[in-house]
């Protein structure tokens, strides 16, 4: 399935305890695959941050608005290892990890670790020159992996909202933040809109998408 982060930040993430929290951004390796979900734990005064593991996490139900959880809330708030404490001030630091994870630091640094959140908003250059600015990511759900950048490539309107598939992406600094793409402005500007999708992300649009960039 093909989500927007901004719709998975609609749901609820449903414990095994059915308990509801909020879902509030990504973390994702360098190869955009999405490694663990930000959600807030705990009662309305006493919320903590939480990175839990991707691998904890059923197939989002978009129609009844939730995100089913392996495990309950109560786990993650005892330090169990699916889960770990993540600062709003983004970077992963290896104490986030579960210990196993910690681990396996020479397999990869927690440094390859990045929010998603902290792209929204960053430009988009295009070959030559700026494209225009991120607005949102599409998920794929299957592999668990961004498929695509929705890019907001007009001067104020919000009729102008490119795909992007991030198979055009050259490079991206976090620290910037800053997206650039291996395509020009002029592809950018003459690419699928956001809207053309209609309310659900079908197979045939995507592949349009992937078409227009010749990556069918």
């Amino acid at each position: 399935m093909l989500i927007r982060l901004k719709d998975l930040k609609s749901l609820d993430a449903v414990a095994s305890d059915e308990s509801r929290h909020n879902v509030t951004d990504l973390f994702v390796g360098k190869d955009h695959r999405v490694t663990h979900v930000v959600v807030d734990i705990g009662s309305w005064f006493e919320r903590q941050k939480c990175a839990m593991r991707i691998t904890v996490f059923e197939q989002p139900d978009v129609a009844e608005g939730v995100w089913p959880v392996k495990v309950a809330a109560a786990d993650v708030e005892a330090g169990e290892v699916v889960a770990a404490r993540a600062p709003e001030d983004a970077e992963v630091e290896p104490g986030m990890l579960s210990q196993a994870e910690c681990e396996l630091a020479d397999a990869r640094s927690s440094a390859d670790l990045h929010r998603v959140g902290r792209l929204l908003d960053a430009d988009v250059m295009g070959s030559d020159k700026l494209a225009g600015s991120l607005m949102d990511v599409i998920v794929d759900t299957d592999g668990w992996h961004i498929a695509m950048l929705v890019i907001h490539a007009g001067p104020t309107d919000m009729e102008h909202q490119r795909v992007i598939p991030v198979g055009m992406v050259a490079d991206i600094d976090w620290s910037t933040p800053r997206i650039t793409l291996s395509c020009p402005e002029s592809t950018v500007d003459s690419s699928p809109e956001l809207h053309e999708m209609g309310d659900r992300i079908e197979g045939k649009w995507y592949n349009k998408v992937l078409g227009y960039y010749g990556l069918g």
